[in-house]
């Protein structure tokens, strides 16, 4: 063999050793062009899923807003609804107190009235018994001064025109005088 043909042989060996580099350089290109577009898929796969997370999250927030708007709305309208009746149970409560206020003040001012007619009335009696009593005291004191006038009347006639005997005492005439002395006390007294 010739020279020629050895190295054409030669070449022929390193071109397929070279074959055999670049298909195995070609196989590993494929592996790893393989390998990235299965991680490209994947990571393409994670970003769709990851977007559709997004957008679910996100119209769950924009839910959950509008839940909480429509909360807050229906709770100020509660609130405006309690404190509207608390409002007209406080202006009812004032408003009855003050006509229990009016109404113990007027049953005061007429009791007042009553017991100022009473007063009155109590002192007028007063007056009336006293100027009763005054009367029945000042006709007492006018009977008892008639009958103490006649009293005298009597015994001084007795005493000028009688006889005394010697059994007529100083004595036994003061002895009628002093009945005729309560007599008069008796008189006085009303008994």
């Amino acid at each position: 063999m010739s020279s020629a043909t050895f190295q054409l042989e030669e070449h022929i060996v390193r071109l397929r050793e070279e074959l055999d580099r670049e298909r195995e350089e070609r196989s590993y290109f494929q592996l790893a062009r393989d390998k990235i577009q299965a991680f490209w898929e994947i990571a393409k796969r994670r970003l769709e899923e990851q977007k559709a997370q997004l957008r679910s999250r996100h119209v769950e927030r924009e839910e959950a807003e509008e839940r909480h708007r429509v909360e807050i709305t229906v709770y100020k309208q509660k609130l405006k609804h309690v404190l509207s009746e608390h409002h007209s149970t406080i202006s009812g409560l004032k408003v009855d107190a003050i006509a229990s206020t009016m109404l113990v003040q007027n049953q005061h001012t007429q009791s007042e009235l009553r017991l100022q007619r009473d007063l009155h009335d109590l002192q007028a009696d007063f007056r009336e018994k006293k100027l009763h009593n005054e009367n029945n005291k000042e006709l007492k004191l006018v009977s008892w001064l008639h009958f103490y006038i006649l009293v005298l009347a009597f015994v001084s006639s007795f005493l000028f025109t009688a006889d005394l005997s010697p059994c007529d005492s100083p004595q036994k005439h003061q002895v009628e005088l002093m009945e005729l002395a309560n007599n008069r006390d008796k008189i006085i007294r009303g008994e």
